[in-house]
């Protein structure tokens, strides 16, 4: 029995699902226009279609390579998930500060080998950057540190 590229394969197929979906939404919902006058569902339509061809490119690229199927890491998932879901809980109620610590805490619990050092310095600099873009560069009325108590 050969052995297929699964991971291509399913990456492949979700482009290809996905780009069909996006063309679709674009198609039904959206005036499309020509290309002379091109309306709001255009490019979307065409970004959906050109997904779709390049996962199709992967999907069938799949069928000649041969690998082995990669094991999934169910620590990494779950930790990448929940840091996600943490800072959705924390953004609004707590801030934005405490919000990004939680997600980079939360998240470095994927890799076994993270130092807490690294951490630390890790959120230090994207609580600063995060900062200097969305607070002062975009002007977004989003709440940096707020007590709710």
């Amino acid at each position: 029995m050969q052995d297929r590229n699964y991971r291509d394969m399913i990456g492949g197929g979700l482009l290809v699902l996905f780009g069909l979906w996006v063309a679709w939404q674009a198609w039904s919902t959206l005036d499309i226009g020509s290309a002379r006058r091109m309306g709001p569902g255009f490019f979307p339509l065409c970004i959906g279609l050109i997904l779709a061809g390049l996962g199709g490119i992967v999907l069938a690229g799949s069928f000649v390579q041969s690998a082995k199927m990669p094991e999934v890491d169910l620590r990494a998932c779950v930790s990448v998930l929940a840091s996600l879901a943490v800072f959705a809980l924390l953004l609004e109620t707590f801030g934005l500060l405490p919000a990004i610590a939680a997600l980079v805490g939360i998240a470095s619990l994927a890799d076994r080998t993270t130092r807490a050092r690294q951490v630390l310095a890790l959120i230090a600099v994207l609580c600063v950057l995060c900062w200097l873009v969305f607070r002062l560069g975009l002007g977004m009325p989003l709440p940096v540190l707020k007590w709710p108590f």
